[in-house]
């Protein structure tokens, strides 16, 4: 059983590896379209809707018509699976958990529209949001900054998370504090479903 989810996770990985080298990323496609209690649903599908969610949330917010279905699922997987892989992690980051988190970190951040005209300013913003939330509630002390670059200068990467945190620290307190803060964004991010 141990050898079937090793070589799942390699094959997994070695698909990743097409995305630092520019060639097309091949990614699991697991979500099916959903009416009903998302509590029914297993963990996997829960988080993969909620990914979806965000998806259609950073779509409406930042007005981009070219941002494909899967995108955001996509950048999840790969960063995950190549930390996994790498050995920076013993187990999968992205859970309801994290997509809430992040969720959080979208909605209360503020980029002007000359900032995210094209996917690819997304892109750095949404790795932005992502270290943030790996180093906020991510199991490892640290994590290698550059599988969260994503074409970006460091210098900008780190004033672009320190704004971040400095900005939504209280938040980023209070949705551990406060499970009915939580279960409001948790809502809030299924309005965009």
């Amino acid at each position: 059983r141990n050898n079937k989810k090793q070589s799942r996770l390699i094959k997994d990985c070695e698909s990743l590896k097409c995305e630092l080298t520019g060639r097309p990323l091949v990614y699991r496609n697991y979500t099916t379209r959903f009416k009903g209690d998302i509590r029914q649903l297993s963990t996997g599908k829960q988080t993969a809707i909620l990914a979806e969610c965000l998806e259609s949330f950073l779509k409406c917010k930042y007005q981009l018509i070219n941002l494909n279905h899967g995108t955001i699922k996509q950048w999840l997987s790969a960063t995950d699976n190549l930390l996994l892989y790498q050995g920076w992690q013993d187990s999968l980051f992205t859970s309801e958990k994290t997509i809430v988190f992040l969720f959080l970190l979208a909605k209360d951040t503020h980029f002007g529209p000359d900032e995210v005209a094209h996917v690819r300013d997304l892109r750095k913003i949404f790795y932005a949001w992502l270290f943030v939330s790996y180093s906020f509630i991510g199991e490892e002390i640290t994590y290698p900054v550059s599988f969260f670059l994503a074409g970006e200068k460091l210098d900008s990467f780190y004033r672009r998370c320190l704004s971040i945190g400095i900005r939504n620290s209280s938040r980023m307190l209070l949705i551990n504090q406060n499970r009915s803060y939580e279960l409001s964004l948790y809502e809030g991010l299924l309005n965009y479903y």
